[in-house]
């Protein structure tokens, strides 16, 4: 539950977020609800209510189920996890991505059926995670990327539509804006400077020469250049042998000789 200041009851219990919230809220005759609707008298000079006025201090795992149980961090935790997760599908790496955003897609799903999470919402934000997916290959951006957005804040309108806890639709709007630049600016970003560093590190062999250890087939050998084997692409009207070296030359950003 996100509380701030007076939240109201909770199964008969006044829920408050610090020490200073609750004694404002025990300087109050009657103490109106924000969760039930509902509201109670406190006496203070009654010893029965005195006596049942309970401190709870959550472990750091509890504050941590409290804090990913605020739906903003929710979605925010959820949708972010996916877009990792689409990052490392489009830039090849260790995984490190595919393993946080799976973390954070595990950790954001562990509200869902306490707090009452519309699963047709989630069907729907796959779909539009899908469409993002598809644009990303495509490499550019049209009217199929507004219609992702467009789905993607729908689904989080649906997904949030039942939950326990009011949602601020605005900051769910968001949340989804800044998904789609992650989308469209970050992760694009990322595939040309991973291509960058790919290229660069293939023209660096340009003008090296290279002896042929093994012929793979009749368009690639493989060479060996200062200790390093490397696959090179021939020419169909070359005849190559091994043990003989060759320049190797770039074209159209594949290494050839």
């Amino acid at each position: 539950i996100s509380i701030v200041n007076q939240e109201g009851i909770y199964e008969g219990y006044i829920v408050v977020g610090s020490l200073g919230s609750f004694i404002e809220n025990l300087s109050s005759e009657n103490i109106l609800s924000n969760l039930s609707g509902q509201s109670i008298n406190i006496n203070l000079s009654s010893d029965e209510s005195s006596s049942e006025i309970e401190f709870i201090k959550p472990s750091l795992i509890e504050r941590f189920y409290i804090s990913i149980s605020n739906p903003i961090f929710t979605y925010l935790f959820f949708v972010l996890g996916f877009a990792l997760i689409g990052l490392e599908l489009f830039a090849i790496g260790p995984g490190l991505m595919a393993f946080i955003g799976g973390s954070l897609v595990i950790f954001s799903t562990m509200p869902f059926q306490e707090f009452g999470i519309n699963y047709f919402g989630v069907i729907l934000f796959i779909i539009s995670f899908l469409v993002y997916l598809k644009i990303l290959s495509r490499g550019y951006f049209s009217l199929l990327g507004i219609g992702a957005f467009i789905l993607l804040y729908l689904s989080s309108i649906l997904m949030f539509r039942d939950y326990e806890i009011e949602v601020n639709q605005f900051l769910l709007g968001a949340v989804s804006l800044g998904l789609a630049f992650f989308y469209f600016i970050a992760i694009p970003t990322v595939i040309r400077s991973r291509l960058t560093t790919d290229t660069s590190a293939m023209t660096s062999f340009e003008g090296s020469k290279g002896k042929i250890i093994e012929i793979l087939d009749n368009d690639a050998v493989l060479v060996e250049v200062n200790k390093l084997k490397i696959r090179v692409d021939t020419k169909q009207d070359t005849k190559y042998k091994v043990n003989e070296e060759y320049i190797i030359k770039e074209e159209e950003g594949n290494l050839i000789i």
